[in-house]
């Protein structure tokens, strides 16, 4: 029966999401009397064994091309597709998966629906979070036209001899937000050479040197985050939130950053993110 219904939400999914041919919009105006600048978040629900998954990393370098750092990305590996090998095997063993990950994949059924897909600051459009990869780019231009609801700064100080980076979050409301808003802080890797399938390749479609990018490595509070306030969020009101994490010594702390943003708890949709190196 999951499966009759997984079948029916990817094909009412995809018959939803129309492939976006060039050129696109040029960059849209999204800055309100602060100046400050609305971002977008993407996340990527993807898997090394998942052979169209590059095409989603593809589609993001052309959204990054347009938008630069208005937009900031997270490669979340998640389900059968970022299931390892074991250890022994010649392909395929690293383990990307994370907690956090899993935890918003059952949360949206990205996985269940069938990689690759993706979350455009998390925000339904008809009636899913998960959208095709050729359905990205509108969404991304859309959200851009909206002004910014809150600004988010990030600063990080990072110890070399321990390896642990020490983040503060500063938040300022710009207008008033009814509901109840979390704060999540992620650890992110860029850059990460490992194994990917890749359908496109032949004869062998297993590159044992693709470059994996913003790579989800985990959070620094917790699969929900941290509460902002205590309820509806006032225009005007500031909040400064600090957090840690000692690094995997597997991980190239030049190539990690934080990404921080903010969500509504009841509809998910996130209503800014930054992004900032852990070493400049």
């Amino acid at each position: 029966m999951k499966n009759i219904f997984s079948i029916l939400l990817v094909a009412l999914l995809f018959a939803a999401c129309d492939k976006i041919d060039g050129p696109y919009s040029e960059n849209p105006q999204n800055t309100n009397d602060t100046g400050v600048v609305r971002k977008v978040l993407i996340e990527d629900f993807t898997g090394q064994k998942c052979g169209n998954c590059p095409r989603a990393a593809e589609a993001i370098e052309a959204i990054e091309a347009i938008y630069g750092n208005k937009v900031v990305s997270v490669g979340v590996h998640v389900g059968y597709f970022a299931e390892p090998n074991p250890q022994g095997n010649p392909k395929f063993t690293y383990d990307f998966r994370t907690p956090v990950g899993d935890y918003w994949d059952n949360e949206f059924q990205n996985s269940a629906i069938g990689l690759p897909n993706g979350a455009i600051n998390r925000v339904k459009s008809n009636g899913f979070v998960p959208q095709n990869y050729t359905n990205w780019s509108t969404l991304v231009s859309q959200i851009l036209t909206q002004e910014a609801d809150a600004d988010i700064a990030v600063t990080n100080t990072y110890n070399a001899g321990t390896r642990q980076v020490n983040t503060t979050v500063n938040t300022k409301i710009l207008n008033d937000l009814p509901g109840n808003y979390m704060l999540s802080v992620y650890v992110t890797e860029d850059s990460i050479v490992n194994w990917q399938k890749d359908y496109t390749i032949t004869p062998d479609n297993d590159i044992s040197n693709y470059v994996h990018r913003h790579v989800l490595r985990g959070s620094m509070n917790g699969n929900v985050g941290t509460a902002v306030g205590t309820g509806a969020l006032a225009a005007g009101q500031s909040y400064s939130q600090s957090f840690s994490m000692t690094l995997d010594p597997s991980w190239v702390q030049g190539h990690c950053a934080i990404v921080a943003f903010i969500y509504n708890t009841t509809t998910k949709e996130v209503v800014q993110v930054e992004e900032q190196k852990i070493i400049e």
